[in-house]
C-alpha cells in the first residue's frame, strides 16, 4: 500500500489527488501480488495517515498539517515549562494522548471512523483547557483574531468560496440518493444528472 501511495504522490506531488480520493484512485498505482493483494482489491486507506495526507493533499498539505500540529504542541509545552499553564497535569495528559495518537496513525488512516477524530478533539481540548488560555501566554498582549475586521472578512470569503465549490457535488449527491429509491428506469435519469453535476466522481458512472 505504501509503495502505491508513494507512486501516486510522485504523480501529483504538490497538491495530491484531492481529499477523500484514496479509495477511488489508489488502484491506479497498486501492483497486485499473488497471495497478498489480489487484482481488483478495494483499498479504502493507505494504513498510514501521514502518507495518506500527502497522497490526498500533496507535500504542501502534509507540511501545513505538520506545521499546525507542531505549533499547537510547542505552544502548549511552552506554557507548561514557563509555569503559565492553569493545569499543567491536564495539559501534559492531553499532549501524551496526542503523542499516542500520532504513533497509532503511523499504522492506520482511520480518520473516517468518527470515534477517531472525536478522540483527537478530546485530548487536544484537554491540552488546550489546561494551558494559559486566550489573552495569556499563547497570545501575549494581543486581541483575539476574531476581533479583527480583516480576519472576519477573510473567514466569510473563505466560507463563500467553499460553499460555491460544494454546490454542484452536493446536488449530485442529492440526485444519487434519489436514484437509490427509484426503479431502474427512473434511477438512470437521476444517475445521469448526478454524473453531469460531478463528472470526475467515478462512483456515479460505476452505478
Amino acid at each position: 500500500y505504501w509503495e502505491g501511495g508513494l507512486r501516486g504522490l510522485g504523480a501529483r506531488p504538490l497538491l495530491g489527488w484531492g481529499p477523500g480520493a484514496t479509495p477511488w484512485t489508489l488502484g491506479l498505482h497498486l501492483q497486485p501480488r499473488p497471495g497478498v493483494n489480489p487484482p481488483g482489491e478495494a483499498v479504502g486507506q493507505l494504513h498510514s495517515q501521514p502518507l495518506q495526507v500527502a497522497y490526498e493533499l500533496g507535500a504542501t498539505g502534509l507540511l501545513l498539517v505538520l506545521a499546525i500540529s507542531g505549533l499547537f504542541v510547542w505552544r502548549r509545552w511552552r506554557e507548561v515549562r514557563s509555569g503559565e499553564a492553569r493545569d499543567p497535569a491536564l495539559t501534559v495528559a492531553g499532549l501524551a494522548g496526542l503523542g499516542a495518537a500520532g504513533v497509532a496513525l503511523l499504522g492506520t488512516a482511520a480518520l473516517d471512523i468518527s470515534a477517531v477524530p472525536v478522540a483527537l478533539a478530546v485530548v487536544a481540548g484537554m491540552a488546550r483547557a489546561g494551558g494559559a488560555g486566550f489573552g495569556r501566554g499563547s497570545l501575549p498582549g494581543r486581541s483575539l483574531p476574531g476581533h479583527s475586521l480583516a480576519w472576519r472578512l477573510a473567514v466569510v470569503l473563505y466560507g463563500a468560496v467553499a460553499v460555491a465549490g460544494l454546490i454542484a457535488p452536493t446536488r449530485a449527491h442529492f440526485r444519487y440518493d434519489r436514484a437509490l429509491d427509484l426503479e431502474a428506469g427512473d434511477a438512470a435519469g437521476e444517475l445521469a444528472a448526478a454524473t453531469a453535476l460531478d463528472p470526475d466522481f467515478p462512483w456515479y458512472r460505476a452505478w
